[in-house]
């Protein structure tokens, strides 16, 4: 069980260590988006200031655009796989919740199982000592008795000795 904990708690820690990765590229990705921009607006301003290199820098701003679709189309991939990367994480974590529930539902059952053990032990215990308290004073009640005897047994062995020199 704790295995599984753990397995579960290494795949989080992927999962983790996947997520800051994705955000770390989503990160460059937004950089080398700002320095597309930053490209496009230098090259209208040569656009601007070079007439005769126009075609060329058509040519260049096709070549843009289609670098910024790309772009914006491996942005959406990225969105969606962080979008599935988080149900991931919730199922995941509800699967981990789920588990935890269970766990401490046995932990309490098994705790409950040795207290009533414990219980039925205590009172098993508690009649050993009652019949032994019993068969204490039993012994006590024989050996009174015992004396008893040996008291009588004595004074029979008087009243013999003392008829005996009678006769």
């Amino acid at each position: 069980m704790e295995e599984l904990l753990q397995q579960i708690l290494a795949k989080l820690e992927d999962l983790s260590q996947g997520q800051q990765a994705q955000n770390q590229r989503l990160q460059r990705l937004e950089e080398g988006q700002e320095a597309l921009r930053t490209d496009v607006g230098s090259l209208r301003q040569g656009q601007q200031s070079l007439h005769a290199d126009v075609s060329s820098l058509q040519q260049g701003q096709k070549t843009l655009h289609a670098d910024v679709s790309s772009l914006q189309k491996g942005q959406e991939v990225l969105h969606a796989d962080v979008g599935s990367l988080r149900q991931g994480q919730e199922a995941l974590q509800n699967r981990l919740v789920a588990l935890e529930v269970r766990l401490e539902n046995e932990v309490f059952e098994k705790i409950r199982a040795l207290f009533n053990a414990r219980q039925v032990h205590l009172d098993y215990f508690e009649s050993i000592r009652d019949a032994l308290t019993r068969v204490e004073e039993n012994i006590d009640h024989l050996i009174r008795r015992e004396r008893q005897q040996d008291i009588r047994l004595d004074e029979h062995d008087r009243e013999i000795r003392l008829l005996r020199l009678r006769k």
